[in-house]
């Protein structure tokens, strides 16, 4: 046997992204019109772990605006935007303090009757097009009043039928499982997998950051998230996804 080839940081990035966005399109399909919240990292880490049988804030400072159950939150300042061409989507980054994590933001621009405005951004949705959508060179600073809600998510997630969907059924059946790292005794099998997340966006937070070589632009653009969007805290020195969700309602 050959030595063990060491996926590259590219790899790992890539196949991050192919299992959150494969896996929140599984669980919107479940909450069409609902909140979705969970993490990617976590989850593919407990389940790689298993597999193998082993054991904040945003850097501007945001004033409330609002006192309404939706309390929305505003800023303005330089921040990170881009656009989707051909399905009507903004998007745009909201350094948290630290500066090592970001969160971005897609909000479609055309809400419809009867829908979330997210149909076209999902059904267009893919690793592939998220990395390219998300990508620092096709996004620009941008002098931007900014709205958005204040708002805490809290779910617990039985992805169970999702992960199976996605093909891992090994694991839950007896029959194929294979924990011999971890058990000696065979027919070991995972009979669920539960995962709790809680996120909360607050109004506090330090000064905004800029990417370097982009061009400022003069003219000041609003970004108003009033109506549901898709947001990921990413890290941005690996562009790892550490959380992904859907925000529907409070």
């Amino acid at each position: 046997m050959g030595p063990r080839e060491i996926p590259t940081m590219d790899a790992l990035r890539l196949a991050n992204s192919a299992f959150a966005v494969d896996l929140f399109k599984q669980l919107c399909e479940n909450e069409p019109a609902g909140n979705v919240l969970f993490s990617p990292i976590c989850l593919s880490t407990s389940l790689s772990l298993a597999q193998v049988g082993a054991k904040g804030d945003t850097a501007n400072e945001i004033g409330q605006t609002d006192t309404k159950p939706v309390q929305m939150m505003s800023m303005e300042a330089t921040l990170c935007m881009g656009n989707v061409d051909g399905i009507n989507c903004k998007i745009i980054e909201l350094p948290f303090q630290n500066k090592h994590l970001s969160m971005l933001i897609l909000l479609p621009s055309d809400v419809e009757d009867e829908s979330t405005g997210l149909e076209k951004v999902e059904q267009q949705l893919n690793s592939e097009t998220l990395l390219q959508w998300t990508n620092p060179s096709t996004m620009a600073n941008a002098k931007v009043k900014l709205s958005i809600p204040k708002f805490k998510v809290e779910k617990l997630v039985d992805p169970k039928a999702s992960l199976e969907n996605l093909g891992l059924k090994n694991i839950f059946n007896e029959n194929t499982s294979d924990f011999s790292g971890m058990s000696e005794t065979k027919g070991v099998a995972l009979s669920n997998v539960i995962h709790r997340v809680c996120l909360e966006i607050t109004e506090d937070g330090g000064d905004s950051i800029e990417v370097p070589g982009s061009r400022i632009l003069q003219h000041k653009d609003e970004f108003n998230a009033d109506h549901p969007f898709i947001y990921i805290i990413r890290h941005n020195k690996t562009r790892n996804i550490i959380f992904f969700g859907k925000f529907c309602s409070p």
